[in-house]
C-alpha cells in the first residue's frame, strides 16, 4: 500500500461533494493502492448534517479510507492537506452573470484560499464551481505561497459531454472517443477541439462530418453547458466524475500520446495571456509536475475560437481585479 494522500473538500454536504465521496471510497481518484485521508468542510449552518455525514463514512467498510474527519473551520479542515478539492459556494442562479455569481462567491473563496495558504501551501487545488477559471483566479490572488502549478479548475466535464455527444453520432460507446482537447473558460463558449481526436481508433475528421462539427455539435454543447450550469446540484454525477478523473489524470503518467484537459495558469502558450486560468491540454510524466502540449495543430476556426474564449476570460479576469484588489 502506498502513502496516504490527505483530501480536503469543501461543500462536502452538497449533491457533487456526496457523489464524488463514494468515487473517493472506491479508488477512482488515487488508485486501488492507495489509501486517503479525508478532510471534509462545510459552513456551521450545516453541521448537524455535515457531522452525521462524516460519522457515515466512518462507519464504512470501504479500506481505502484511512479516516475522515470534518470541520466548519477552513483552517482546520485544511491543515496539512496534499489536495483540496473546492466545492463550497451559493447555488448557482439562472440569468446571473459569470462576474455577478463570481462576486457572490467571493467571500466564500477569499477565506477557503487564505486558510489555505496558511496552513497547507504545498497542496494541490481544484476549483470545481462555475465558474471554474474565475474563481480559482480570485482563490489564487489570495493564496500566493501556493505555487501557480497547483491550481486547477475544472473543465473536464465539457470533454465529458463533447465524448457523449460525438460517441452518439458515431455509434460508438464514449469511451471509444479520445484525445479531444478543451480550451479556454468553463461555459457555454468552451471549445473543444475534434479534428485532433480520435474516434473508435480512427482519426475523427474521416468520421465525422464537418457539417455536422460546426452547425450540430458545436451549439448542441453549448446547450449542454448551461443545462449541466444551471442543474449541476441536481445532476451532481458528471461534475463528480470529471474531477475524479482530472485528479487521477494528474496524479497518474500520461499514455503516449494522449493527454488530459484542466484549466491551469497560462504561462503564454499558444498566446493565452500568462497569469490567466485557462483550459489547456496537458501531460504529466511523474503524476506531480505537468507541462502543456506544445505544436498542437490549430485550424484557422480553432484558433478564432481560443481568441473568443482568451477574450471572455481576460474581461472577467477585470472584473476579477476590482474584486481581489
Amino acid at each position: 500500500m502506498k502513502d496516504t494522500v490527505h483530501l480536503a473538500v469543501s461543500g462536502a454536504t452538497g449533491r457533487v461533494a456526496r457523489s464524488l465521496l463514494s468515487r473517493i471510497a472506491a479508488g477512482a481518484l488515487f488508485g486501488p493502492e492507495r489509501r486517503v485521508a479525508l478532510s471534509l468542510l462545510d459552513i456551521p449552518e450545516v453541521l448537524p448534517t455535515l457531522k452525521a455525514l462524516a460519522t457515515e463514512w466512518q462507519g464504512s467498510p470501504h479500506p481505502l479510507l484511512a479516516e475522515v474527519r470534518y470541520s466548519v473551520d477552513p483552517r482546520h479542515a485544511f491543515e496539512g492537506m496534499d489536495w483540496v478539492v473546492l466545492l463550497g459556494a451559493r447555488r448557482w442562479q439562472p440569468g446571473l452573470s459569470k462576474a455577478a455569481w463570481a462576486r457572490l462567491n467571493e467571500s466564500v473563496f477569499v477565506a477557503q484560499s487564505r486558510a489555505i495558504n496558511a496552513v497547507a501551501p504545498s497542496a494541490r487545488v481544484l476549483v470545481g464551481v462555475h465558474p471554474s477559471n474565475v474563481h480559482c483566479m480570485v482563490a489564487r490572488a489570495h493564496a500566493q505561497d501556493v505555487p501557480p502549478e497547483h491550481w486547477f479548475a475544472l473543465t473536464k466535464h465539457a470533454e465529458l459531454c463533447a465524448s457523449d455527444l460525438i460517441a452518439r453520432q458515431a455509434g460508438v460507446p464514449p469511451s471509444q472517443v479520445n484525445r479531444l482537447s478543451v480550451w479556454g473558460n468553463d461555459g457555454a463558449g468552451i471549445f473543444v477541439d475534434i479534428r485532433n481526436a480520435w474516434v473508435d481508433g480512427q482519426p475523427a475528421p474521416g468520421t465525422i462530418d464537418e457539417d455536422w462539427m460546426h452547425s450540430v455539435f458545436e451549439p448542441s454543447l453549448a446547450r449542454r453547458m448551461i443545462d449541466l450550469i444551471e442543474t449541476r446540484g441536481d445532476a451532481p454525477d458528471v461534475a463528480a466524475q470529471a474531477i475524479a478523473q482530472t485528479i487521477r489524470g494528474l496524479t497518474t503518467p500520461t499514455p503516449y500520446r494522449r493527454w488530459l484537459c484542466a484549466g491551469v495558469v497560462s504561462d503564454g502558450s499558444y498566446e493565452v495571456d500568462r497569469g490567466l486560468v485557462f483550459s489547456f491540454p496537458i501531460r504529466t510524466e511523474d503524476g506531480r509536475t505537468w507541462s502543456i502540449m506544445q505544436d498542437f495543430f490549430l485550424d484557422t476556426r480553432a484558433q478564432e475560437r481560443i481568441a473568443a474564449n482568451v477574450a471572455e476570460l481576460s474581461l472577467e479576469a477585470v472584473g476579477m481585479a476590482a474584486m481581489v484588489g
